[in-house]
């Protein structure tokens, strides 16, 4: 039987595993330019540069969530750029399904942040007085 630690832990890395393949995927796809992607891009009026450093912003992201001891970062990556994205899809005209897309930016913002606050870094107090 899993003792709730375990299985939460069973649970983070699981979440860690399905968000770096998400954001693995998409920084490729920016990186190799796809054509949606390009165009979003081109609404939005910024070069083809923004799209360049979102997608390595994004598998930077996507690799750092499975390293133990670059977690936080990732999730924190993944945090500033949902809420990028979130602003974007509220703000640019002519994104198609905006309402779905702030919606999922949200969900993927609340995941990073999940991520970055189970990875930081735990502060360990000894008992007893400070040696000095």
């Amino acid at each position: 039987m899993f003792h709730s630690a375990r299985l939460a832990s069973l649970a983070t890395w699981t979440l860690r595993i399905v968000m770096a393949g998400f954001f693995l995927s998409a920084g490729y796809s920016k990186l190799t330019g796809d054509p949606a992607i390009t165009l979003l891009f081109e609404q939005m009026g910024v070069g083809i540069w923004l799209q360049y450093l979102i997608g390595g912003i994004e598998i930077v992201a996507g690799v750092f969530v499975l390293v133990p001891m670059t977690g936080v970062f990732g999730g924190l990556l993944i945090a500033g750029a949902m809420a990028a994205a979130a602003v974007v899809t509220l703000t640019v005209q002519g994104i198609e399904n905006p309402f779905e897309k702030f919606t999922l930016s949200l969900f993927l913002l609340a995941m990073g942040a999940f991520i970055a606050w189970q990875s930081r870094p735990h502060l360990r107090h000894e008992a007893g007085p400070p040696s000095h």
